[in-house]
């Protein structure tokens, strides 16, 4: 029989348990009190956590910063007092630190690679354009200018997230504008919508870039113009130009005082290679001696020119008036040139400026046989008198 044993205790009465103390900032740990001798009261303190000090028995804590913390418990039983500490016990691991990379733009319709790095597990959002969104680099597919989120978790299952916006650039629409093309002729494109050109293929144009270029097809020909952006996406149009015949050169002839073109579309008069101002009908009274010629405009819109006309009647005397006479008028088989300089010249010009007659005054008279003359004005010369108007029947 044993009387009055005493037992000693070389064992702390507190003690505490926590099931997962390495945790990520912001999480939350939760502490047990495993202490024997039923304590009556509990004293924690938790440096770098929040609360900092807890009288729970099971008290919960958060942590916010990356770190190692201690953790110390005091109890007391009924044999008094006990303590213990443990450092180091929390450990808060870091963040990671998420990059989804730099914000990029795509062309409509293509497609770009992203890059994330930062963990070891990657989530993507949103998953609709994506090849894959469990990946640290999967291909984006938008269609529209989207911003994707990654989320990154590290090995110790902490987690962070970074953005990445998509723009979405329109394409460019070249534009050209066309008409059709006088056979012969050449023709100068000029697209626009874009800050660079490419012209294929390159046959019957002056270049295969720049925004205008020259083109001159035999035949209907169509080309493609590739527009491209100062952000390298491109857009495409094509381009197509009817080939019409060329017009036909009018001819220009005399008739009732007036010059006359043969039938166009529309009409410009040119008098010694200069444009007459308002001379736009198919008829022209001339107005002064000189080369006439005619740019006629066809129903393609192609323009032809004639050949110049010679009209050298404008200011000359009547053929009545003057020394000199010519008679009959209008003259018919023979024409009589009379009041003349013996020894002078003559000569007598149709209305295109041609020598039909020529010869020398033997008499002050002088008889000449026009049978042979087309009708129309005429333009008589001889010597130094003026010019004289002759109408032949």
């Amino acid at each position: 029989m044993i009387r009055d044993l005493t037992l000693s205790y070389t064992t702390a009465a507190a003690n505490f348990t926590s099931p997962d103390p390495s945790r990520c900032p912001g999480e939350v740990v939760q502490f047990n009190d495993a202490s024997i001798n039923a304590p009556t009261s509990h004293s924690w303190s938790f440096p770098g956590g929040m609360p900092e000090t807890s009288t729970l028995p099971n008290p919960v804590v958060q942590y916010t910063a990356p770190g190692t913390y201690p953790v110390s418990l005091t109890v007391v039983t009924t044999d008094g007092e006990s303590s213990v500490t443990v450092e180091d016990f929390v450990t808060i691991h870091q963040l990671p630190i998420a990059n989804a990379g730099a914000d990029e733009f795509v062309c409509e319709g293509g497609s770009i690679d992203l890059q994330a790095s930062g963990g070891g597990t990657y989530v993507w959002s949103p998953i609709e354009s994506l090849s894959d969104a469990t990946i640290a680099a999967p291909t984006a597919s938008p269609q529209e200018t989207t911003t994707y989120t990654v989320l990154v978790t590290s090995t110790q299952g902490c987690q962070a997230n970074d953005q990445v916006v998509v723009t979405v650039v329109p394409l460019p629409v070249p534009e050209v504008v066309t008409s059709s093309l006088c056979a012969g002729d050449s023709l100068e494109l000029t697209a626009s919508g874009a800050d660079f050109y490419t012209w294929t293929p390159n046959l019957f144009i002056s270049s295969t870039s720049g925004a205008s270029v020259t083109v001159w097809p035999p035949a209907d020909q169509s080309w493609t113009v590739a527009g491209t952006d100062l952000y390298g996406c491109t857009g495409v149009a094509e381009v197509a130009i009817t080939v019409v015949p060329a017009a036909t050169p009018p001819s220009i002839t005399w008739g009732d005082m007036a010059l006359t073109s043969t039938a166009a579309t529309s009409y410009q008069w040119y008098l010694d290679g200069e444009e007459i101002p308002g001379a736009t009908e198919q008829t022209l009274v001339p107005a002064m001696n000189g080369d006439y010629s005619m740019l006629a405009t066809d129903a393609n819109g192609c323009t032809a020119e004639s050949e110049p006309f010679y009209f050298g009647s404008v200011g000359m005397q009547e053929a009545s008036d003057g020394g000199m006479r010519v008679y009959p008028q209008p003259a018919k088989g023979v024409l009589y040139l009379a009041g003349a300089r013996v020894g002078a010249p003559y000569r007598l010009l149709d209305a295109q400026g041609r020598v039909v007659l020529q010869g020398m005054f033997q008499t002050t008279t002088a008889t000449v046989d026009i049978r042979e003359l087309a009708p129309g004005m005429h333009v008589l010369e001889a010597g130094n008198e003026a010019p004289l108007r002759v109408v032949v029947e």
